[in-house]
């Protein structure tokens, strides 16, 4: 099982891997009690997640494809797609853009360092690279 955390603002938990093969997430209170879960119907997992106040945009692959969904605060999936590319996405990097909009890149490999401050870097990176 693959594991990732998320700490929110409220104290609370978000854990996104797999579980069974297939892509889950999970939020859990700062009690440590389960609030929210969710596991996909597809093969997979999730390897990043983002919250806010209503919903999740989980990210991660599914049989070697970029998959992303965005589930609401009560596990309902409100969309999910799958993006194809030229080579097996392994896991997928999420970075907030601003209203409402991400950037999604994928990797064929585990990053092997993956901080809080590495996505901030490689976030900032990407968006300077795009914007400028």
């Amino acid at each position: 099982m693959h594991t990732i955390y998320l700490l929110l603002p409220d104290s609370g938990i978000v854990a996104c891997g797999k579980e069974s093969g297939n892509p889950f997430l999970l939020k859990l209170s700062k009690e440590k009690t389960s609030v929210m879960e969710y596991a996909s119907e597809r093969n997979g997992l999730f390897n990043r997640a983002w919250y806010d106040t209503s919903v999740f945009i989980a990210a991660g692959s599914s049989n070697g494809d970029m998959y992303l969904a965005a589930i609401n605060k009560n596990g309902r999936k409100l969309w999910d797609t799958i993006i194809s590319a030229g080579f097996n996405i392994d896991f997928t990097r999420l970075c907030y853009s601003g209203s409402g909009s991400f950037i999604a890149v994928g990797t064929a490999r585990a990053d092997s360092s993956s901080t809080v401050q590495l996505d901030s870097c490689f976030c900032n990176s990407i968006l300077q690279a795009i914007f400028s």
